[in-house]
């Protein structure tokens, strides 16, 4: 991570460094790696030691690295990683129309802008939103316009017939079956939330009815021309991962 200001960070770069101003760590936070990565700072002096100190103080863990400057402009660069359920998929896939319900800061509907898909991304939260749409800006440039951002309510919210639909740790079951049914044929369903060997290990979340089992993840999604899904540990989390395909 590159933390100084953009005007410095542009004039002379730092070759394989994501620049995030120290001035808008605050607002930009979802753009740092996961919780249970090291954040790596370029070892730039005070600015270097402020970033840091603001990090660690949030409980991040981070080290400060040697860098080397480029004598090239950089290209906008993410710390972030995207869902891996999803980053597999669109491995795979054919960009075509995709719905991202719950989507937070619109990491996943950023990815998925990038790999060429049109995106609706729907949260609840508009100061959320409003963070997806400044990170959409500086991450894709004009790229940018393949999201379309909608701040409502995603267990009435009107979904349109698409490719592709994804519910990322936000279990609502009537949402889960009307994305179902708004899938093209041939269009897929991807759903990660924790399992109730999470609740059980960890105490949360509180309402059993929000963990989901592989017995009840395939009753809820109904019939499938194609199902796989996988339980286990990742990081502290136990959680389940569907991929249903119409």
């Amino acid at each position: 991570m590159d933390p100084r200001e953009l005007g410095l960070a542009q004039a002379r770069p730092i070759q394989d460094a994501a620049n995030l101003p120290i001035s808008e760590l605050e607002l930009r936070i979802q753009e740092l790696p996961p919780p249970d990565q090291v954040v790596r700072i370029a070892d730039l002096g005070a600015v270097a030691e402020a970033a840091a100190k603001f990090l660690v103080e949030r409980g991040r863990e981070v080290i400060m690295c040697p860098f080397t400057f480029s004598s090239q402009p950089s290209e906008p660069m993410r710390l972030w990683e995207p869902n891996p359920l999803l980053a597999r998929y669109v491995d795979a896939a054919q960009a075509g129309n995709a719905i991202d319900l719950a989507c937070g800061t619109g990491r996943d509907a950023i990815f998925l802008a990038s790999a060429g898909w049109r995106v609706t991304a729907v949260d609840v939260l508009e100061d959320a939103l409003e963070r997806g749409k400044l990170s959409a800006s500086r991450l894709l440039g004009d790229a940018a316009s393949r999201i379309e951002w909608i701040c409502a309510d995603v267990s009435t919210v009107a979904i349109p017939k698409v490719d592709l639909a994804t519910i990322f740790f936000f279990l609502d079951r009537d949402l889960v079956r009307r994305a179902v049914t708004a899938l093209r044929p041939g269009g897929t369903l991807l759903l990660e939330t924790f399992t109730p060997t999470h609740r059980a290990a960890k105490g949360k979340p509180r309402n059993p009815g929000l963990v989901l089992s592989t017995s009840d993840a395939q009753d809820l999604v109904g019939h499938t021309s194609s199902l796989e899904i996988e339980e286990g540990w990742h990081g502290d989390r136990h959680t389940i991962r569907v991929s249903a395909k119409i």
